[in-house]
């Protein structure tokens, strides 16, 4: 499922915010919804890398043209990395892979593309790198994509793992599968080797707290830190990551709380990825306040840096094979409304031997998916899915979203079987009323308010810090999500305040805090764009077969 932010509206007087800016950036969101709260090393992150580009680019050097064959072994017992992939594991031991086993040797790296697996609206290719010839820790490929017949490129994401025998192990994985046979070109460009820099922070958390550290080097220009009180028990740590050229530098920063030489736990889950900025962003994590303000703990920033290139596009040529496992799918379909609340008409399902996939059309535009929790119920068997949003496959035009359910090699699904579609804790994005709250007596000192908002009580609370009025918001209200964000109007423009604090969709989180740059005055009239209504025992069923 993918985590909705509110990371919201720059400072204009457009009647929407920039809708891709909404989402954080948190790495496979949907496709690895079981690890979705866990927090992530920079070597997890770093598993982006394997899918091979440089050596790609040799076998079209080499005009190596590869036809597959049956792959009827497993990946669990080959030692392949597919986190999360159990529908493509029960494909492969069933025989329903495309054996390419073939190798290309570059500079000491040799990497070898094992097992392509196409299903009806994706395709993954199972590949192992050998880069033990190099001390290098970390390794990353600038990009990796499929090239089909007419032309067309279908990039994808990537994955991998630094397996005990010193090999990586990894897959990549696009939202495109050929009609049946088609001869593609997988090219993966710039092979990169990383080193693994770590450097203490001497940062003194308090409340308001904001403290600078340049770095300038290794693409990266500076990290700033700053920790909040939420709430009696815990504290919001914040980091902020400036690049020197831009975000797209590959050096993935994170600061780590260490505390007698380990890592402490995070409360929740860690939201990263925010974007604050052409060349900057943000990760957000709760910790406990006895674990930050405590004199033994430090604060230890870690990054990539990059030490080889290997600069050059490499291509590999191999003919897909989608027969088999069409004649192993089936479609059913439904064409019923889920409810009378989410405008979502479900469509059909399709039965693949990877995965099941219900598709659903919608009544409007999706700004959050309707509902936090998604599963099927197959006779005994319940299978947990996502919302993948916006169907890969379908026009611009079509309001047509995916629900995705990975299917293990138990899965038995008789024509006797009866499924249901069931979704449970609605979510609701409400259009906020155009009623002002009147903010008095502003200054350094924090001030309260309480107030009303379609009978849902708010609490706001707000002061100056730094020159920037400060305006948070929160709610006793177990129903009330949060509200997403705030404006001022000045001259008839709404002047948008900078969002300050990112929640998961779902967590139970109501807390807001826009921050106003260069405020001047004693009072402000604040509105409300938009706000967020949870209902977590809400649930709805559909009867599919």
């Amino acid at each position: 499922m993918k985590t909705r932010l509110r990371e919201l509206k720059n400072e204009t007087d457009s009647a929407y915010p920039n809708f891709d800016q909404m989402w954080a950036k948190i790495e496979q969101a949907g496709h690895q919804a079981n690890d979705r709260n866990k927090q992530k090393t920079i070597q997890q992150r770093r598993q982006f890398l394997p899918q091979t580009a440089a050596q790609w680019a040799v076998l079209t050097l080499l005009g190596i043209v590869v036809f597959g064959t049956p792959a009827i072994l497993t990946a669990q017992n080959q030692g392949f990395w597919l986190f999360g992939k159990p529908g493509i594991e029960s494909a492969m031991s069933k025989g329903l892979g495309q054996n390419i086993d073939t190798s290309v040797v570059r500079e000491g790296i040799t990497l070898t593309l094992e097992t392509a697996v196409t299903d009806h609206d994706r395709t993954l290719l199972l590949y192992t790198l050998d880069t033990r010839n190099f001390p290098y820790q970390l390794w990353q490929f600038d990009q990796m994509y499929l090239v089909d017949e007419k032309g067309n490129k279908h990039p994808g994401q990537s994955s991998h793992k630094y397996m005990p025998n010193g090999k990586i192990s990894g897959y990549f994985e696009t939202q495109w599968s050929p009609d049946q046979h088609e001869s593609v070109q997988f090219i993966a460009e710039d092979l990169q080797a990383y080193s693994i820099v770590e450097s203490k922070l001497d940062y003194e958390p308090h409340d308001g707290a904001v403290q600078s550290f340049p770095i300038n080097r290794d693409g990266l220009q500076s990290v700033q830190l700053e920790t909040r009180s939420v709430g009696d028990t815990n504290r919001l740590l914040k980091t902020t990551y400036t690049y020197i050229t831009s975000t797209t530098d590959k050096s993935q920063p994170y600061v780590q709380v260490v505390r007698n030489g380990k890592a402490q736990p995070v409360l929740g889950a860690n939201i990263m990825g925010t974007p604050a900025g052409e060349k900057s962003f943000q990760n957000q994590s709760t910790y406990e306040n006895q674990i930050l303000l405590d004199p033994e703990t430090a604060f230890q920033l870690t990054y990539a840096r990059i030490e080889k290139e290997w600069s050059e596009d490499w291509n590999f040529q191999l003919t897909l094979d989608q027969e088999q496992m069409q004649k192993n799918t089936q479609k059913i379909v439904i064409h019923k409304p889920l409810d009378a609340e989410s405008g979502l008409h479900l469509k059909e399902l399709v039965i693949s031997p990877t995965e099941l996939v219900v598709l659903a059309e919608t009544d409007h535009t999706l700004m959050t998916p309707p509902y936090i929790e998604y599963w099927l119920q197959i006779g005994e068997r319940r299978i947990e899915g996502i919302y993948e949003g916006k169907h890969t496959g379908s026009n611009e035009t079509d309001n047509l979203v995916a629900f995705r359910f990975e299917a293990d090699a138990s899965l038995s699904i008789l024509p006797e079987t009866p499924i249901s579609f069931h979704a449970r804790h609605r979510q609701i994005v409400v259009d906020a009323p155009a009623q002002s709250f009147l903010l008095r007596n502003i200054g350094q000192e924090k001030q309260s308010l309480q107030a009303d908002l379609d009978g849902y009580p708010i609490t706001w609370t707000y002061y100056m810090e730094q020159g920037n009025l400060i305006v948070q918001s929160d709610s006793e209200n177990n129903e009330f999500s949060g509200i997403w964000q705030t404006y001022q109007l000045h001259d008839g423009k709404r002047i948008y305040g900078k969002p300050m604090h990112a929640s998961i969709q779902g967590d139970g989180d109501a807390f807001g805090m826009d921050r106003y740059e260069g405020f001047s005055g004693t009072e402000a009239e604040i509105y409300i764009w938009k706000y967020a209504v949870a209902k977590p025992d809400q649930e709805v069923s559909l009867t599919i077969k």
